[in-house]
């Protein structure tokens, strides 16, 4: 004879059938750490590095706070990898709002200037930051999955900015190593995004 209590025992998770609603997926193995948390830090690093030079002068971001933007994100993602993912609405509303400050402050030329005096190529850009803000705007399902979100639109920019940097004949190594950082990065984040969305969908299907 089965004991009655047996299918009362708690799941690895710690959720008792029957339960009104599951725990967070938090103590689920969060794999894509192996790659989001050595990217964040090497960009962050990167903020030491000369990346370009200036009058003759080797220059790193660290002295040009207008560009500290990848770099403070890169800081965000690792705080964020690193916190219980049920605990990460401080974090999603602040990468949301540096995005968005980001992306309006090289859309402002475009949105203010005198149309006739603009090319195609403010447009374009002007378009594709108003594209990125409202991705930014439109909510997710939880806190993490804006993180995430928000790590492959900032890593996605910020590759972009880093790759124009690279053009240019002063360019030094500090924006090649932070090409390789944003490249990995982005590629940590978007296996977060769907890490993030697997388990917002088995939780839901757990709580049915």
């Amino acid at each position: 004879m089965t004991d009655p209590s047996a299918s009362r025992l708690p799941s690895r998770s710690g959720w008792l059938p029957g339960d009104a609603q599951p725990p967070h997926p938090a103590s689920r193995k969060r794999h894509h750490r192996w790659l989001t948390l050595p990217s964040s830090t090497l960009l962050v690093i990167c903020i030491f590095l000369p990346t370009l030079e200036v009058c003759g002068k080797a220059t790193a971001p660290i002295e040009w706070p207008m560009f500290w933007t990848p770099y403070v994100i890169a800081g965000l993602v690792f705080a964020a990898a690193l916190v219980n993912p049920a605990r990460l609405g401080g974090l999603a509303i602040a990468l949301r709002v540096i995005i968005g400050l980001t992306g309006l402050g090289f859309a402002a030329p475009g949105l203010l200037a005198d149309p006739s005096e603009l090319g195609l190529a403010h447009f374009v850009g002007t378009g594709i930051v108003g594209i990125l803000i409202a991705t930014i705007v439109t909510p997710a399902r939880t806190p993490e999955s804006m993180v995430a979100r928000c790590g492959v639109i900032a890593s996605a920019g910020s590759l972009v900015w880093f790759a124009a940097l690279s053009t240019d004949n002063h360019v030094l190594f500090g924006a090649y190593v932070s090409i390789v950082a944003t490249s990995a990065m982005l590629i940590a984040c978007a296996w977060w995004w769907l890490d993030a969305a697997i388990a917002n969908r088995q939780r839901r299907s757990t709580s049915l």
